[in-house]
């Protein structure tokens, strides 16, 4: 049983702040949401693992390509925060944030502060599609003898289940190029699942707490106060739900 409340903030009450502000905090919840949705996606995929070999193998490039979209985000919400007028704002509310607020945003700055796996994949395979020399490693670095890898493709009488298993071969091996010490496909892909989950929970830590400060600062705590809404009794168990890829018509 989950217990959801209310929380009414009126387009008035928006009105009256900043222009910069407002948009900001719209954002961030915009951010906060994309976050939610694409980890319980990349969670939802994950849950099983077919006995089916075929649907196995399109089952698990399926998380993959869920996990990139989900790289991606984590490193457009972060470069949107560094924006100049954006880190103007968020210098005014620092001394104000809690200490789970202060921790999580020093390690987002210590880790995006050096070179990462986010950044690449973003760069070349997630929000931008690899060039020839890119998607040649990846080509490459595909075993040619492995069995459960074969370079084939799946179609079936829709386009929706029909799955281009060997081209995905070749951008997952690409991704897995970015990725130090870890050769192998599927200790790759659970070293990436792990980090950017870390990562994204972290980003929320950060920002639920500033656009609390934000919003208490101009119409102070009772601005969060929450009244009745609903309770969802048939939610699925997080690790429970599965998305699978074959789906029926009808």
């Amino acid at each position: 049983m989950i217990e959801v409340y209310r929380v009414p903030i009126s387009k008035e009450q928006f009105r009256a702040l900043p222009k910069d502000e407002r948009a900001l905090i719209l954002l961030m919840g915009h951010a906060l949401n994309e976050i939610s949705v694409l980890i319980k996606l990349v969670t939802f995929s994950t849950n099983h693992g077919p006995e089916d070999p075929i649907e196995g193998r399109v089952s698990a490039a399926q998380s993959q390509v869920i996990l990139r979209f989900l790289f991606g985000t984590v490193v457009e919400i972060w470069e949107f925060l560094r924006r100049p007028a954006n880190q103007k704002i968020i210098g005014r509310y620092l001394p104000v944030l809690d200490k789970d607020g202060s921790e999580s945003r020093e390690k987002l700055r210590r880790y995006f502060g050096r070179s990462n796996v986010f950044y690449n994949i973003r760069n070349k395979f997630s929000y931008h599609y690899p060039n020839i020399g890119e998607i040649e490693r990846g080509f490459e670095a595909v075993p040619e003898d492995d069995e459960g890898l074969p370079w084939e493709w799946y179609l079936s009488e829709t386009t929706t289940n029909s799955f281009y298993f060997s081209c995905e071969m070749a951008v997952g091996f690409g991704v897995i190029t970015q990725v130090e010490d870890e050769p192998g496909l599927m200790p790759a892909f659970r070293k990436l699942l792990s980090e950017v989950i870390q990562i994204a929970n972290t980003m929320q830590y950060f920002l639920m707490p500033l656009m609390r400060a934000m919003l208490f600062r101009h119409f102070g705590p009772s601005i969060l106060e929450t009244q009745g809404g609903t309770t969802i009794d048939n939610a699925p168990g997080l690790y429970e739900f599965w998305i699978p890829f074959f789906t029926e018509k009808g």
